[in-house]
């Protein structure tokens, strides 16, 4: 069963990640030898988790970023930020 995330979820990152650059795209990996390589947008979201702000925050920076709505990629970020907590990378309580 995958983690249950929403908008409203305030994600972290996983204390034991190791971020490196690598070929310059960001890889994170944890102990085990589990790792993702982010794409640019994958490591401005995971830059701007931090255990304080929301999913919708974080989807909101993005949309700055991206000068597009906070709303139309808030389910992206939702579904990105899922993947990286079913594969032990973040947190979500609740």
């Amino acid at each position: 069963m995958g983690t249950r995330v929403t908008a409203g979820s305030v994600p972290d990152r996983e204390l034991q990640t190791r971020v490196r650059k690598v070929a310059g795209q960001l890889t994170v990996a944890l102990p085990d030898g589990t790792s993702v390589q982010l794409s640019d947008t994958a490591a401005l979201v995971w830059r701007a988790i931090d255990g304080r702000r929301t999913v919708h925050d974080v989807a909101a920076l993005l949309a700055a970023e991206y000068d597009v709505e906070a709303d139309e990629v808030v389910g992206d970020v939702v579904e990105l930020v899922t993947g990286l907590a079913d594969i032990g990378l973040l947190s979500v309580p609740g």
